[in-house]
């Protein structure tokens, strides 16, 4: 597993990487370190890069812009925020990005941020039908069937039923929404009432209707997920 830090204040990046070593040590994670005091380099090297600890501001340009480039291209890196430009939080949201670190906490808040990104590409390997769920948009009830969806526009058929699905995925941050549909929060872009309070996700430009009996617990199951990732609700 590699580790980026990019900043291009050198004695701010020595320090994260000293942060990143020091975890690796009293945890025993496994992880290899790189650093990177320029978006270009960055960029050519993300293929090799599972974890990215990412300033917002890079010389003249903008971390935003890899956070983009990175979910544009549907590269599945996991993205921390460590910068002192608190006021492009909101900007920073986004699918591959675990949360944002104000860089006088970087000692306080480092380790957690860290080891939950480490845990979860350790769980990237969960597949099916050749599918890392990690990847996969939401899952359809067809027939005797689930029908999934990835974010590569594959769709595969899988014999199970859809309450052994749910039951499955419901530690991977799917939640039912619909008899017919289990989402994943990750590819949640927002959530929308349309005519007499209906409630839809919305996932791209595919809307998945949310039914009565699965609302209160998907809306709270969402909530929650948002505030472990610092999404905005």
């Amino acid at each position: 597993m590699n580790v980026a830090v990019c900043d291009d204040i050198k004695v701010v990046r020595q320090g994260i990487v000293a942060e990143c070593e020091n975890l690796r040590e009293v945890s025993n994670a496994d992880f290899e370190i790189f650093e990177y005091d320029n978006i270009r380099d960055l960029i050519e090297a993300l293929s090799n890069i599972d974890i990215l600890l990412l300033d917002i501001e890079i010389g003249d340009e903008s971390g935003i812009d890899v956070k983009n480039y990175i979910e544009e291209n549907r590269l599945d890196i996991i993205i921390i925020f460590i910068t002192s430009y608190d006021r492009y939080v909101k900007d920073s949201f986004g699918l591959n990005v675990l949360g944002f670190i104000d860089k006088s906490e970087v000692k306080e808040k480092l380790s957690s941020y860290l080891l939950k990104a480490v845990e979860l590409k350790s769980e990237d390997n969960y597949v099916i039908e050749g599918l890392n769920m990690r990847n996969v948009k939401y899952v359809q009830s067809d027939g005797a069937y689930v029908r999934i969806f990835a974010d590569d526009s594959r769709e595969v058929l899988h014999r199970v039923s859809m309450n052994e699905m749910e039951t499955t995925l419901a530690e991977y941050d799917f939640c039912r929404a619909h008899r017919r549909y289990i989402i994943n929060f990750r590819y949640v872009d927002k959530i929308i009432s349309v005519g007499h309070g209906k409630k839809y996700v919305v996932i791209d430009d595919k809307r998945l209707k949310i039914s009565d009996k699965y609302l209160y617990k998907f809306i709270e199951a969402y909530k929650q997920y948002c505030i472990r990732n610092l999404r905005e609700f």
